[in-house]
């Protein structure tokens, strides 16, 4: 019998990001699925739960602190591993990175 893949869900409105992040962690061995905005993140966690989420910030209709907080809160999904992926690096930006509860953090 087979051993599981590792379930991954790129919550990303990005098209090139998003392609290029499924491409790396089906390389390790993960299924993906993609989605483009906050709201169909919290619904695809609640249809398939995943083992780690990559999550943009800056996304239509929930934004990626609205769906980590919303996560966090949920019982069975709060452990489900988050990295944030952004393109907000500069010095005055970085103090979200207090605001949100996610495990890693990377740069775009």
């Amino acid at each position: 019998m087979r051993a599981r893949m590792g379930r991954g869900l790129i919550a990303d409105d990005e098209y090139v990001i998003s392609r290029c992040v499924s491409f790396m962690l089906k390389k390790e061995g993960f299924e993906c699925r993609i989605v483009t905005d906050g709201e169909a993140a919290m619904a695809a966690m609640r249809e398939e739960r995943p083992d780690v989420l990559i999550l943009d910030l800056d996304m239509p209709k929930k934004n990626g602190f609205e769906v980590c907080r919303e996560m966090r809160a949920d019982p069975a999904l709060r452990d489900v591993h988050v990295l944030v992926l952004t393109a907000k690096g500069q010095p005055m930006s970085r103090d979200w990175r207090s605001r949100i509860e996610a495990d890693s953090f990377m740069l775009k």
